[in-house]
């Protein structure tokens, strides 16, 4: 049975399963009987411990509570009667007990120079204190108790706080004492060990810091100077003679768990420790965590620890180097930890199958090496080290550790900015974008959670720059190059080549995650006296650059942070003009590669266009202004693919830029004409101001074009074409489509459907679509079969032919569960959204319009999001919501007038001069729609979804 004192009063078979046992008198009672060690308590006595002014049914509550104790802990170990009661405390776990326990074996330790097992013997009485001591009781007895406990508390404080200073552990000791001064107190021995910390840190300006606030708080508070010693260590700090204090020789005690106390439970890494955990379990002696400072390390290594000293047994030795500054030190402060000497520590560990943690590596990595090469000699020792670079030693096992995880660092910054759950909710959004850019690196979150206290997370995000420029902690602890971003990237950037310094400036104009060949083509950009291979290893060993987390993918990133000192450091050069040059190059010519490989229409063209955007940007703006002919001859891919992504106006301003800038041979002027009229051609209505130029361009050249630029260029025309009206001529220019590949006879055929299905030549489109499926069928195009079942679904619609449309459309929907384009997919299940429609069911409708919607595949073209209003439109109709029906109507009627009806079919128009009808739209309009928001995605999907809902129950 345990019972807890230190914190609320619980009871319980184990520590997990503790409960309360009722209300303050059981709770009262429980303990005292408890404190009272087996002794027997007159009810008297019981009564004045629980009441300090006694009632007259104190007698019987007691009895009543005692009853109800008996009950939850067994009638054996409460014994007594009407006279007294004794609880039989010899069979029991009780935690003041154990604390007190603990705190006479450290104190035994402390005195005999075993500081490892001093040490562990205070972290486990404070971790026995979960809250205020005999919480809840208010008796001026629990008082007496409760002030005993704490006590008893303090004097671990101390002890934790000595023992980390003499094993030269004092940044523990002032992350520790920090948190304790912080509480109301004039304790001034704690300000005495955080000073003396300080100084052992050579912190000394914050000693005097600390000094101070004491002084000022004993004038105000008690009318007094600070005591002797503290005086005494003050002047010595002002006259230059604080020194760090030596650490006590210690006996040779046995090993012992010496881990750090943690104040706040591990977010987000309980994966990365488990396999750490069973990467040491495998046999791999020696693993290092490496990272960029701030990513969590040692939190990590603690966690590892823990877990392997709880589930494993096995006994764990956490070294903490921060302070060490040569080999002798680092020696040193292993050995005080071990509780040997320097030179015995591999007999000191010889038959105890030891995990030895030695943190905060980097900055002494040579004096670990050795240390490291003795430890893995003594069989059975595992070793795990926290550094920004690898030793590099055989055998060793490298764990890259990586940021945080979207949720967990969402919920670090909501923790410590000290949110409440509804205002964490009401900013789930805002707080997620914040971590998103901060790039869930814990030691940033840490810095920039303290503005969440004064400013919204938005605001803190528009200000991410300025403030991981300036923000320096001065809450927490921290050693020097810890204290700021910039501190924590200037320390590794220092110990950095100047050919890797200014490999460093240069990368940084690459936006993004980068591969290898990107960085060797930057990197002898910036300076051809050095190996690039050599020096992209230098950078990642000093953990500058990361490595991405991507199985089978190697490419690499710059954090945020690096990037910022990069910008506003003097140590680190700019990129100049050849860096420029070859980033843009490279880009553009990698995009080259990529089509010449796959072409256009392939997945791997598009993922490349949408993941290098920021990079294709940079490149096209820079071949603009200074290497036209770059921008002619290989920004013609970029356009097409910023085409296909319908950035119609970014493709539209530069094409102009080109066309009108002169420059450029005929034939790559016709490619960049073909981009600007596909442009105004699928989009809605443009100024085209370059069409006549563009046309003419591309007219006279269309001989000389590749087979796909030119099925590209008709089909640019063609779209031109039905947005002036002209089907006759739209029809007739498939014509004159090259039949010389599959792609480019599918094309024919579908903008003949769809030619004729904008005369309402409906029938013919109809056949024409039988013939697109069949030889589609016989080539084992899936996605041209895609589009031309889609074509055929849709106009048997138009027909009425429901049937032969749902047969059509359901094998097109099991063709897009295999290609996955969001095109495809949209054409098909939108043409299921009119089969619905058509059939009465308009829920089922709406359900089609939502999958499209939910995809993320809105708007995929101007067309193609008037039929999703159109089909949202007649749907609520038929459910009989007007209102939302009457407000998707006016989207659609005022996109409409600024769009292209013109490309619109009979099938189509007919439909929305129904809605128009219905919902008088002309008479309803608002005045003001050339100043109309046109409704996005979600907000069409939050008024059709309540109707999807209730189709689906």
């Amino acid at each position: 049975m345990f019972i807890r004192l230190l914190g609320p009063v619980l009871a319980g078979n184990d520590e997990d399963q503790a409960r309360p046992v009722g209300g303050q008198i059981p709770s009262a009672l429980l303990a005292h009987l408890t404190l009272a060690r087996g002794r027997v308590l007159p009810l008297e006595a019981l009564i004045d411990f629980v009441w300090d002014a006694p009632t007259d049914t104190a007698r019987n509550a007691v009895h009543v509570a005692v009853s109800g104790l008996r009950k939850k802990l067994g009638p054996e170990l409460l014994q007594g009667g009407r006279t007294g009661y004794r609880l039989l405390t010899d069979m029991l776990r009780v935690d003041a007990e154990e604390a007190e326990s603990f705190l006479q074996e450290g104190e035994r330790a402390f005195a005999a120079g075993n500081l490892a097992a001093s040490l562990t013997a205070s972290e486990e009485v404070l971790a026995r204190f979960v809250g205020e001591p005999l919480a809840a009781l208010k008796s001026s007895r629990s008082q007496i108790e409760r002030d005993r406990a704490l006590s008893l508390r303090r004097s671990a404080v101390v002890m934790r706080a000595e023992a980390l200073i003499e094993l030269h552990r004092a940044a523990q000791a002032i992350e520790f004492l920090r948190m304790e001064v912080a509480k109301p107190s004039l304790d001034e021995q704690l300000y005495e060990l955080l000073m003396r910390s300080f100084v052992q840190c050579d912190r000394l300006p914050e000693a005097l810091d600390v000094y101070d606030r004491l002084r000022k708080l004993l004038a105000a508070e008690l009318g007094t100077d600070p005591r002797a010693s503290i005086k005494e260590l003050f002047t010595r700090i002002l006259a230059g003679d604080a020194r760090p204090e030596p650490a006590l020789q210690p006996s040779f005690g046995p090993l012992s768990l010496s881990l750090p106390s943690p104040a706040t439970p591990i977010l987000g890494r309980d994966r990365d420790a488990r396999e750490v955990v069973e990467q040491v379990g495998r046999g791999n002696r020696l693993v290092t965590v490496v990272g960029p400072g701030g990513m969590g390390k040692t939190r990590l290594a603690v966690e590892v620890g823990r877990v392997a000293s709880k589930e494993e047994q096995r006994p764990v030795a956490f070294v903490d180097l921060v302070s060490a500054r040569d080999q002798s030190d680092v020696w040193a402060i292993a050995a005080n930890v071990l509780v040997t000497e320097p030179d015995a520590i591999g007999a000191a560990l010889e038959g105890r199958r030891m995990l030895v943690i030695l943190d905060n590596a980097e900055h002494v990595l040579d004096a670990v090496v050795e240390l490291t090469k003795r430890l893995l000699a003594v069989s059975g020792t595992n070793v795990l080290i926290t550094s920004r670079s690898p030793l590099r030693l055989v055998g060793e096992v490298i764990f890259d550790l990586d940021g945080l995880s979207v949720d967990a660092a969402t919920q670090l910054l909501v923790d410590r900015a000290g949110y409440r759950k509804s205002e964490a909710l009401a900013s789930q959004s805002d707080l997620r974008n914040l971590a998103v850019r901060a790039e869930c690196v814990p030691l940033t979150l840490e810095l920039l959670a303290p503005s969440l206290q004064w400013e919204q997370p938005a605001e803190v995000t528009g200000r991410l720059e300025e403030l991981l420029l300036s923000t320096v902690d001065e809450s927490l602890d921290r050693t020097a190059r810890h204290s700021s971003i910039l501190a924590v990237v200037e320390w590794s950037a220092l110990q950095a080549s100047e050919a890797a310094r200014r490999a460093l400036g240069a990368l940084c104009i690459i936006q993004g995650s980068f591969s290898e060949s990107a960085a060797r083509t930057i990197i002898t950009a910036a300076g051809k006296n050095a190996s690039a291979r050599i020096v992209l290893t230098e950078l990642v060993n000093l953990s500058l650059i990361k490595r991405v987390q991507e199985p089978g993918v190697l490419k690499f990133k710059i954090l945020e942070p690096v990037r910022l000192y990069a910008r506003n450091s003097p140590d680190i050069p700019p990129p100049g003009a050849a860096v420029e040059s070859a980033h843009a190059s490279h880009y553009l010519l990698a995009l080259d590669d990529v089509y010449q490989l796959f072409g256009s229409q392939s997945d791997e063209f598009d993922t490349m266009v949408r993941d290098e955007d920021a990079n294709f940007r940079q490149a096209v703006r820079w071949a603009l202004a200074h290497d036209t002919d770059l921008a002619f001859t290989h920004g013609r891919n970029v356009l097409w693919g910023w085409y296909g992504l319908a950035r119609h106006h970014e493709v539209q301003t530069i094409c102009s830029d080109l066309l009108e800038g002169g420059g450029g041979t005929p034939d790559q002027k016709a490619y960049i004409a073909v981009c600007y009229l596909a442009s105004i051609g699928d989009s809605a209505k443009s100024t085209a101001s370059m069409k006549p130029l563009a046309l003419d361009l591309a007219e006279q050249q269309a001989d000389f074009l590749d087979d796909d630029w030119h099925r590209r260029w008709i089909g640019a025309v063609f779209q031109i074409a039905r947005q002036e009206g002209d089907l006759e001529y739209a029809l007739e220019l498939m014509t004159r489509m090259r039949m010389t590949n599959p792609t480019s006879r599918h094309y024919a055929i579908s903008g003949r459907v769809t030619a004729l299905s904008s005369l309402g030549r409906t029938a013919e489109a109809a056949e024409e679509a039988e013939r697109g499926v069949a030889e589609t069928r016989s080539e084992g195009d899936r996605t041209s079969r895609v589009y031309a079942l889609s074509n055929l679904g849709y106009n048997r619609i138009a027909m009425g032919q429901y049937e032969l449309a749902e047969r059509a459309l359901s094998e097109a929907l099991q063709l897009t569960e295999g290609i996955g384009r969001a095109v495809e997919q949209e054409c098909v299940e939108l043409n299921c959204g009119w089969l619905e429609l058509e059939r009465g069911h308009p829920q089922a409708a709406l359900e089609w319009v939502a999958r499209t919607l939910k995809g993320q595949r809105w708007a995929a073209d101007w067309g193609g999001c008037i039929e999703c209003l159109a089909i949202s439109c007649q749907s609520l109709i038929q459910v009989g919501d007007r209102d939302a029906a009457l407000q998707v109507g006016q989207d659609l009627i005022i996109r409409l007038k600024t769009g292209s009806a013109e490309l619109l079919d009979p099938y189509a128009v007919r439909h929305i001069d129904q809605i128009s009808s219905l919902l008088n739209l002309d008479d309803n309009l608002n005045d003001n729609s050339d100043q109309h928001h046109p409704m996005d995605d979600s907000e069409l999907l939050g008024l059709i979804q309540p109707w999807c809902d209730k189709e689906q129950k």
